[in-house]
């Protein structure tokens, strides 16, 4: 399942799913993660790859809200977020702590990583396993 704010995004999901053969297998749609489309506790984990720096503070508290509402009690979340290495000026920047003081209430980390440095990458990123405290 996947979902993005971005036609353009979710037609390229899906011709490369079309063109691995897992068309079937896959559903991608057109949406908003401040108002998800799925049940109550549909999935068991969720994959947050560069959204949530660009969800404005006062946004946060309906994206924990939704994100809690899709998930079941027993549920992971993988978050990757712009730390304070990357470039200003194309979301906003985060820290370890600032993560876990934004999450603790509901999450526990489990894992966290930062990208090396120097990285090859277009941005440096920090990356959490979260885990869905009952």
């Amino acid at each position: 399942w996947g979902i993005d704010g971005s036609a353009t995004a979710i037609e390229k999901a899906k011709k490369e799913a079309k063109r691995e053969g897992l068309q079937d297998k896959v559903n991608f749609q057109l949406g908003n993660a401040l108002d998800l489309p799925y049940q109550t506790g549909f999935f068991d984990a969720l994959l947050d790859r560069g959204l949530f720096h660009h969800i404005l503070p006062v946004n946060r508290s309906v994206y924990k809200s939704n994100i809690l509402r899709v998930l079941q009690k027993k549920s992971y979340v993988y978050l990757s977020v712009f730390s304070m290495k990357n470039p200003q000026g194309i979301g906003q920047r985060f820290t370890e702590k600032t993560i876990k003081d934004l999450f603790s209430s509901n999450f526990s980390v489990i894992y966290f990583e930062a990208d090396p440095v120097p990285t090859d990458a277009p941005a440096h990123l920090l990356h959490f396993i979260l885990k869905r405290r009952k």
